[in-house]
């Protein structure tokens, strides 16, 4: 249990001197301190075994170009009120979440993370459909404004409704914790890549200031602003990938579009968007094999309380999402997954493998508008839905629910969804219904591992805050 008398940093005493004296990282005043650019920028490859970089002009994935060009990002030094703000919570707010940690944290043997995710599921009722008063609960979460803001993006009001606002707090929240938690490693990754390139003799970049900037503006034209940033791709290996050699943090050569987009014969692809940690779990950190439990969660449109992952055979669909993901989390970078799934592990699953589509008229029980009913109200199955609970994959359209109150929806409302209700996307010029798939059963998950494992695409957007452009040239030139 954490000692709340004796301070704990977020980055060690090494790291911190030796970012210190590379120009990197600016004393800490007031618990907070301003890390370059670079340092978050300087390689995608530190969890992979290869790599290779995505041109930001690319015509698949243009949110990799989506940035905000800055010097320095400010993170907190220590766990402290400041780092509840960096998570994404009002000051008034993160003073009175490190008031519990302090003052109960060992009495309830509790770590610090905990205190904010029991605020957000404490806080009153949650929102889930358009119609709600998404405002008043994000208020009473008690999130700054740039967090609501992003949240509440109208562009991005369709996927927004594809869950609730508690959901999508906690995702950011729970994400911008283990990026601090995970502070030390990455710098560690970049202080050896910046450490091989001076033994090379060429010169530093990203120095910066003494002391902690203004908070960077994040302003909606802003939020728009169009950089050069690059993504780059991480191949998975499964059960063999290995820890980054030297030569496997190195650039790569740029990806082509047509290499993004190639299909494999014998193979169905499907796709999903992350962050980095969270699409990182996907590996079991001790044996190295795929486990989808590591990146499930619940409610959904097909499970009220089973965690599961959710996967969509439309890179659009991915995409939208992942545009959205760099807006709300500005310091970390999002990741899209392409899977190869082959043609023999669906054989294998067939028999286990059901469809739930808005329209079906071989299925005049309405089956697809009772579980999503039920399942985002966060309730299990019907007893007569209960055959669906034990399918092995589940493959349906995406909800959006932008005109229901799904918390308030009594169960025989069902009928009352329409077309409207099912999450729409934009592929090859033309507005197609969503789709995704759900790997649900265990025999479903060990068939993903055994064999996928090899099989994976890991595709690095970038960070919305990103290295200005003549800072990110020699950051690459120095890996």
């Amino acid at each position: 249990m954490i000692d709340v008398s004796i301070p704990h940093p977020f980055l060690g005493d090494e790291t911190t001197s030796q970012l210190e004296r590379e120009g990197l990282l600016s004393p800490a005043v007031n618990n907070k301190r301003n890390l370059s650019a670079t340092v978050l920028n300087s390689s995608s490859s530190s969890s992979s075994s290869s790599s290779v970089s995505v041109s930001s002009t690319s015509a698949v994935f243009t949110a990799a170009a989506v940035n905000q060009p800055v010097d320095t990002i400010t993170i907190p030094d220590r766990l402290s009120i400041e780092a509840y703000e960096y998570m994404g919570f009002k000051q008034s707010v993160a003073k009175e979440l490190w008031s519990n940690f302090v003052d109960l944290a060992s009495e309830w043997e509790c770590p610090f993370e905990e205190f904010a995710y029991m605020r957000i599921e404490d806080s009153g009722l949650d929102v889930t459909g358009g119609s709600e008063d998404w405002n008043g609960c994000l208020d009473g979460i008690g999130i700054n404004q740039e967090l609501k803001d992003a949240i509440m993006m109208p562009e991005f009001a369709d996927i927004r409704c594809t869950g609730t606002a508690k959901f999508w707090v906690r995702e950011v929240v729970q994400e911008r914790f283990e990026f601090l938690q995970h502070l030390e490693d990455e710098a560690r990754h970049a202080l050896a890549l910046r450490q091989r390139s001076q033994k090379g003799g060429r010169p530093k970049s990203g120095s910066i200031s003494e002391t902690p900037s203004a908070p960077s503006p994040r302003s909606k034209k802003e939020r728009a602003s169009i950089g050069s940033s690059s993504a780059s791709t991480l191949t998975f290996a499964g059960s063999s990938a290995q820890s980054a050699t030297k030569e496997d943090s190195e650039p790569q050569p740029v990806v082509s579009d047509a290499e993004i987009s190639k299909t494999l014969p014998g193979h169905t692809i499907i796709w999903r968007a992350s962050y980095k940690n969270a699409t990182l779990a996907m590996q079991d950190s001790q044996s190295g094999s795929i486990r989808l439990e590591l990146i499930s969660t619940a409610p959904g449109d097909f499970s009220g309380r089973k965690k599961v992952a959710y996967f969509t055979p439309q890179k659009e669909v991915a995409h939208k999402f992942a545009q959205w993901a760099k807006h709300k989390f500005n310091d970390q970078e999002v990741f899209i997954t392409r899977v190869f799934i082959p043609d023999a592990m669906l054989n294998e699953l067939s028999s286990g493998t059901t469809y739930l589509w808005f329209e079906d008229r071989s299925r005049p029980k309405d089956e697809w508008k009772r579980v999503v009913c039920l399942s985002r109200k966060a309730y299990d199955l019907d007893e007569d839905l209960s055959w669906i609970a034990r399918k092995d994959l589940l493959i349906g359209n995406m909800v959006r629910g932008v005109n229901q109150k799904f918390n308030n929806m009594p169960e025989s409302d069902y009928p009352k969804l329409t077309i409207e209700d099912v999450l729409h996307v934009e592929i090859g010029g033309y507005s197609k219904e969503a789709i995704q798939w759900v790997f649900q059963s265990s025999k479903a998950q060990r068939a993903f591992s055994k064999h996928c494992g090899d099989k994976i695409t890991f595709f690095s957007l970038g960070t919305y805050f990103a290295p200005k452009p003549e800072e990110e040239v020699a950051a690459y030139k120095q890996g």
